[in-house]
C-alpha cells in the first residue's frame, strides 16, 4: 500500500464522478434517468471489499478485494466464467476466439497463441511500434496549430496502425483507421452491458437481445479487418531507461484502467466473506473501483505518478489490474506499455498539448473506458533546435 504523500502537496484530481450516497443515486433511477455506470457507483463502493446490489432481477455483487479478485480470477476461475452479457455484447465483433472462450477451448487456444507473443521480443518490436508512432508525429506536424483535434481518435488511430504493423508487418491506412475507430465508437455506445438497467433486469435464462446497429458496427469492423488481411496475403533507446514516463503511463492506468467492470456468473453457490452469493449470481470485479479503493491506495483519487516509482511502496498485489488478473490477464500487456510509453515520450518531445474545454471531459463505461467528449486538444509545435 503507498504511504501518503505529504499534507503539504496539492495533488490534481483529474476528471471523475463524485462520490455520492445510495440514496441520491437511487432517486436519480426513480426519476427515470439512466446515467453512465461510473456515476452510480456509491460512496461504499470505495470503501467496503464487497458491495451487494439491492436490486434487479438476480443477485450483484461488486468485488473490491484483491484476496476475492485473485480467487475469481486464478485459484477459482472456473467457477467464474465471463458473465452472459459480456459474451453476448462481444461476441458479434469477436466471435467464439481466446477473449470469450472457457475451458479445454480457451486452454487450446491461449496455447497457440502464447509462443506467438514470447516471439515478439520488445526488441524486435520496438522498430516497428517507432515507425507508426513517428508516422503518425509526422502527420499530427502537418496540421496548423490552431486545428482542434480528438484526441481519443488520433490515438485510436496510432494503436491500430502500432498492431497490424505488429501483427501483419504493414501499415492501417488512414480511411481504414477511422472507419474502425468511428464503427467501435458507436459499438460501444449500443453495448447492453454497460445499460445499467439491463443489467438489474437481466436474466441468463433469456439472453438480452442485441441491437441491430451493434451487429451491423460489428460486421463492419469485421469487414474492414478482413479487407486488410486480404491485401496482406497478396533507435533503438532503451525502454528501461525511461521511468518516469513508465510511471505516468501506469498512474494514467490506475485512474483511467481500459476496462471498467469485468463481469462474471457465479456457477455454484459461495461466499465472500460473511456474504453467502447464490448460484447464477452476477459479479462484477471492477478495475476502476479497485484503483481507487480509498483502503489500497492513499489520495485514491488524485494523479501521482510518484507512486510507482518508490519501489518501496510498491502496490499490493491484486489492487493494480489494468490489464487483468490470472492466466487470463492480456498477452499483450507489455506490448501496449512500450507502445504508450513512446507516445508519449515522442509526442512531448516534438508538441505542447493543449486541452480545450478541459472542464467538459468526463469519463464514461462502455466496453473501454473512453471520455465522453472525446477530448478535443491542439498539438502546437514546440521549437527545437
Amino acid at each position: 500500500m503507498t504511504s501518503p504523500a505529504p499534507a503539504d502537496i496539492a495533488l490534481w484530481r483529474p476528471p471523475a464522478p463524485p462520490l455520492r450516497s445510495n440514496l441520491r443515486i437511487g432517486l436519480q433511477l426513480l426519476l427515470g434517468r439512466s446515467p453512465d455506470l461510473l456515476f452510480t457507483l456509491p460512496k461504499d463502493c470505495y470503501t467496503k471489499d464487497v458491495v451487494s446490489v439491492p436490486v434487479g432481477k438476480r443477485p450483484v455483487f461488486i468485488v473490491n478485494h484483491p484476496e476475492t479478485l485473485r480467487r475469481l480470477f486464478s485459484e477459482d476461475r472456473e467457477s467464474y466464467p465471463k458473465s452472459d452479457l459480456m459474451i453476448s455484447t462481444l461476441a458479434p465483433l469477436l466471435g467464439d476466439g481466446v477473449l470469450l472462450s472457457a475451458g479445454r477451448r480457451w486452454e487450446h487456444d491461449r496455447k497457440m497463441l502464447e509462443p506467438a507473443f514470447m516471439q515478439m521480443r520488445l526488441e524486435a518490436l520496438f522498430p516497428k511500434i517507432l515507425s507508426a508512432i513517428q508516422d503518425w508525429i509526422e502527420r499530427l506536424d502537418s496540421l496548423a496549430n490552431d486545428h482542434v483535434v480528438s484526441l481519443e481518435s488520433e490515438l485510436s488511430r496510432v494503436t491500430a496502425d502500432v498492431m497490424f504493423r505488429i501483427l501483419f508487418s504493414q501499415a492501417i491506412e488512414g480511411e481504414a483507421a477511422t472507419t474502425i475507430y468511428h464503427a467501435f465508437t458507436r459499438f460501444q455506445h449500443h453495448s447492453p452491458q454497460f445499460n445499467l438497467r439491463v443489467v438489474l433486469a437481466s436474466d441468463p435464462a433469456r439472453p438480452e437481445p442485441l441491437s441491430p446497429v451493434l451487429k451491423e458496427e460489428a460486421s463492419k469492423i469485421r469487414g474492414t479487418i478482413e479487407q486488410l488481411l486480404i491485401q496482406r496475403e497478396t533507435q533503438l533507446a532503451d525502454f528501461k531507461q525511461m521511468p518516469l514516463t513508465r510511471a505516468v503511463f501506469r498512474e494514467s492506468m490506475r485512474l483511467y484502467p481500459p476496462v471498467a467492470f469485468l463481469t462474471r456468473r457465479a456457477m455454484r453457490e459461495d461466499n465472500f466473506g460473511k456474504l453467502r452469493i447464490p448460484k447464477d449470481s452476477f459479479i462484477v470485479a471492477s478495475p476502476w473501483l479497485v484503483h481507487r479503493h480509498h483502503r489500497f491506495w492513499s489520495q485514491a483519487d488524485r494523479f501521482d505518478p510518484s507512486r510507482f516509482i518508490d519501489q518501496d511502496n510498491a502496490p499490493l498485489a491484486g489492487s493494480y489490474m489494468p490489464f487483468g488478473l490470472g492466466p487470463r490477464a492480456c498477452t499483450g500487456a507489455m506490448i501496449a506499455q512500450l507502445e504508450a510509453t513512446l507516445i508519449l515520450c515522442e509526442v512531448l518531445r516534438r508538441f505542447s498539448v493543449k486541452p480545450m474545454n478541459p472542464e467538459r471531459v468526463f469519463p464514461v463505461s462502455r466496453v473501454s473506458v473512453r471520455s465522453d467528449c472525446g477530448i478535443p486538444v491542439q498539438f502546437i509545435r514546440r521549437h527545437i533546435r
